[in-house]
Order: structure tokens, then C-alpha cells, then sequence
């Protein structure tokens, strides 16, 4: 990836040098918008057979690469201390935990996992891949999409009005 942002390269060792406050939003920002592009081509190519692999894994990498980054902004703040630092990473922590809430109202993802659940492939899942899948539909399902569109909306101010009270508390 040719990019002046540290975050966004690759590197065995992250750069923590290298990584200033102007880097962190958009980071995070390119990440999302990376990741829903290719939520929509999974949602997309496993439409007809989910499978392990190109549902369960490829979502799990998205996932992965945006919390990395978050884990790396993360341990930074443990020794950056100017404004504009926090400032920043709490838009890239809002920026994230709204593209969470996105991803767990994802009806069509949470269908394709359903999908792989009812198939017969599931049926030869090891005990852990079975779990896995479970913790998965429970969360979406804690999320509440099965909520009635009403419901959801309560939710979703619920949820903004605890993430508000978070910010003015840490």
C-alpha cells in the first residue's frame, strides 16, 4: 500500500515512531471504508454457499486488521498525553464503535452466517468451529437485529447515550 500513513503499511513491527496524532483517524476511517467494501463482496460471494473459509475467516480478517490498528493507537495512549492526541483517538474510537454497531446490524452478513449454520456442510463442523459460529449469531443477536425497526432505534439511542456517558467519564 504506497501511503505516508504508518498505520496503513505493512511492516512486521508496528512504526511507533513514526505514528503522529494527524495519522490516526485516517487510519481508521481508510480501514472502514476497506472493510465494508469487503463485507460487501463477501456478503456478495457467498450468497448462494457460505462457507468456513470465505464467510467465518474472511470476515474475521477484516475484523482483525481494524482492531490491530486500534491496539496499537491503544498502547500509544498509554504515553501520549497532549489533547490533540486524545482528541484524536477518541474519533477513531467513535469512528470504530460506530462501524461495530454497522457491521452488527449487517442483516444480509448475519443471514449468510445463518445460512452456514443451517447447511449441510455445518453438520461437519468440529466442536469449535460450531462454537464459534454460535458466539457469532449471539452476538449479532445481542446487537439486536431481530428487533422490530422501532426496537433497534431504542437500541441504537441506548447505545449512544452509554457511549456518550463514557467519553465524559474516562
Amino acid at each position: 500500500m504506497t501511503t505516508s500513513n504508518p498505520l496503513l503499511q505493512t511492516w512486521t513491527l508496528p512504526p511507533w515512531t513514526a505514528i503522529r496524532t494527524e495519522h490516526l483517524v485516517p487510519a481508521i476511517e481508510t480501514i472502514i471504508s476497506e472493510n465494508r467494501q469487503a463485507l460487501a463482496d463477501i456478503i456478495t460471494s457467498q450468497y448462494a454457499f457460505p462457507t468456513w473459509d470465505d464467510l467465518v475467516i474472511a470476515v474475521d480478517e477484516t475484523d482483525a486488521r481494524l482492531s490491530e490498528t486500534l491496539a496499537i493507537i491503544e498502547t500509544l495512549n498509554l504515553v501520549k498525553q497532549d489533547d490533540a492526541w486524545h482528541v484524536a483517538i477518541a474519533g477513531a474510537r467513535e469512528a470504530a464503535s460506530a462501524y461495530n454497531a454497522e457491521k452488527m446490524s449487517n442483516k444480509l452478513l448475519y443471514q449468510r452466517y445463518q445460512q452456514l449454520v443451517e447447511s449441510p456442510i455445518a453438520e461437519n463442523f468440529d466442536e469449535s468451529r460450531t462454537a464459534v459460529l454460535s458466539k457469532i449469531l449471539r452476538s449479532y443477536r445481542l446487537s439486536g437485529i431481530e428487533l422490530d425497526v422501532e426496537r433497534q432505534q431504542q437500541l441504537m439511542r441506548i447505545n449512544q447515550d452509554i457511549s456518550a456517558l463514557e467519553r465524559a467519564c474516562s
